[in-house]
């Protein structure tokens, strides 16, 4: 099987993550060898607002009101996770991105980079 790219769009509490997981369940029935990469911002904007630094302090804020993060936030998490874990052989789950069409350009000079 040849890698595979997912997206999920949606918003908070869709089922994303659950259409995701049923999916990478498939994925891997079919292609046991082959890594998966599961990219979920969501996950990694609470664990950053678990700190206590100035930044979290507002990631905690954007969570508990709903609102979107800034762009480069976004950005700066599923692209730095790809920096350091794509191999160009693995299938790709991207969970949540990207919001915003400034996002969606991004990510799509990735796809293509990658």
């Amino acid at each position: 099987m040849t890698p595979q790219t997912f997206i999920f769009f949606g918003p908070s509490g869709s089922g994303k993550g659950t259409q995701a997981r049923c999916l990478q369940d498939e994925i891997k029935k079919r292609d046991p060898d082959r890594n998966i990469l599961y990219i979920e911002t969501g996950q990694k904007f609470r664990e950053l607002a678990e700190n206590d630094s100035f930044t979290a302090q507002k990631m905690k804020n954007i969570l508990e009101t709903g609102n979107l993060a800034p762009v480069f936030l976004p950005i700066w998490v599923w692209a730095g996770i790809m920096i350091e874990n794509v191999t160009g052989d693995e299938h790709l789950f991207l969970d949540g991105m990207s919001r915003r069409l400034v996002e969606a350009n991004v990510l799509d000079s990735a796809l293509k980079f990658y």
